[in-house]
């Protein structure tokens, strides 16, 4: 049978562990805490993101969802959700959507293999482009501004099909897609999903208590050669991912907080609640620099709030503050003052508890019984009965010698003994 308990398969594990130790004549045995585990991959952290952008939405959506334009109303949209229901106006939609085209949103992305995040041919080759590949600059202009007054005109159309069917069916998606153009410049959007995106966020600002997610675009660093041998270095984007608030999403995607790290998640959210900052977006083309000035910001504020100084901004002190937490703290070299990435997710693993508990547990269970830490217990006669398999020899079986009687030996098949009574 299978151990379908996780602490008793934990137990199985620990004991195996003993015992290869014991039969290896190994001297230690050694198990890396979540702490040891996070700063052994914490180069993969710069590694795995290089720019990241997040965009707060709201959490609809969903299939159970409902959409409707209420009637009597000047442009109204409801949206009926488990959680209740939500209106936002037209107006408040178009805003949020000029918010999106003063952001370059439709800028398009033509074919153009030189723009972007990504080397450029000169880089990688070290031939310059040729000048009929180079873009006009003037079509990419009238393109950009055909798309943004596309957006405006079919905003309302967009929204009004949505409502005769009943649903949001597609916005999420489609908000994702919008939200990829945030980052890299090679990305095209239409602009259909620009307005849903909108929409997304209009919601939200129009009902701040809702369910709300990030819509997560980050890029990953490339680094190779070119054909002179000189390094190059770039970056790919990843898909948007949907992040949720404060809990998991509608549909069971993991938290901000789980993804980026608590303690960085903690950088994020402060850096989210600067006044001179919009509070609904997060943009960092290089996230291990932003993670690294926003701990030296940190540093001097504290600093400055040790000296006494009463002038600090209630944001400026709450930057300070981050100086408290264990993991950030020890991000700073004490000896150079260079800052890495924080180790550390700021809760408590619970592994960290069960594995040494069974560890402990299963050296204790190989202890001679009169040494054994456990609590000795009555000793109770049982009869143990086996069932088992021998190989027989062939013909008669052997006879035991029984001992002496009478002056003559005797011999017995299944055992016994005899011996002369005294006197």
């Amino acid at each position: 049978m299978p151990l379908k308990n996780e602490n008793q398969r934990i137990a199985f594990a620990m004991q195996q562990i003993t015992r290869m130790a014991i039969n290896g004549g190994y001297d230690h045995i050694a198990i890396s805490n979540s702490e040891l585990q996070v700063e052994r991959y914490r180069d993969e952290y710069k590694a795995a993101i290089d720019g990241l952008v997040m965009t707060q939405v709201a959490d609809v959506g969903v299939d159970s969802d409902t959409f409707r334009l209420l009637s009597g109303q000047e442009n109204i949209f409801e949206v009926g959700t488990s959680q209740g229901k939500f209106q936002v106006s037209e107006a408040d939609v178009r805003e949020e959507l000029e918010s999106l085209i003063e952001q370059d949103i439709l800028a398009p992305a033509l074919p153009d293999p030189f723009t972007g995040s990504f080397p450029t041919q000169e880089q990688l080759t070290g031939e310059a482009a040729p000048e009929e590949i180079i873009l006009d600059q003037e079509d990419i202009a009238e393109a950009k501004i055909a798309s943004e007054d596309n957006a405006r005109e079919s905003m309302f159309e967009t929204l009004a099909l949505a409502a005769q069917r009943g649903n949001l069916s597609g916005f999420r998606a489609g908000s994702a897609k919008a939200a990829d153009a945030a980052l890299q410049e090679t990305v095209d959007v239409i602009e259909s999903d620009v307005v849903k995106l909108a929409f997304m966020k209009a919601l939200l600002k129009a009902n701040p208590d809702m369910r709300s997610s990030w819509l997560a675009t980050y890029t990953t660093p490339v680094v190779g050669t070119n054909n002179q041998g000189q390094a190059v270095r770039g970056n790919f984007q990843r898909q948007t991912i949907e992040l949720g608030n404060q809990s998991v999403t509608r549909l069971g995607n993991p938290r901000l907080d789980d993804w980026l790290g608590e303690d960085v998640a903690l950088l994020v959210r402060n850096d989210l609640q600067n006044p001179d900052s919009v509070s609904d977006q997060f943009a960092s083309p290089d996230f291990a620099g932003f993670i690294q000035s926003k701990i030296a910001r940190s540093q001097a504020q504290k600093e400055r709030l040790n000296a006494g100084d009463n002038e600090l901004t209630s944001h400026e002190r709450s930057e300070a503050e981050l100086m408290d937490v264990d993991s950030i703290q020890k991000s700073v070299n004490k000896f150079t003052g260079a800052i890495d990435v924080p180790v550390g997710g700021g809760f408590v693993n619970i592994y960290d508890v069960k594995l040494p508990q069974a560890l402990e547990k299963a050296l204790a269970s190989l202890l001679p019984a009169e040494t054994s830490l456990k609590k000795k217990t009555k000793k109770v006669p049982v009869i143990s009965i086996g069932i088992g398999m021998a190989e027989m020899p062939k013909g008669k079986a052997k006879m035991m010698r029984g001992g002496m009687s009478g002056g003559k030996e005797h011999m017995y098949s299944a055992g016994g003994m005899v011996k002369d009574n005294p006197g």
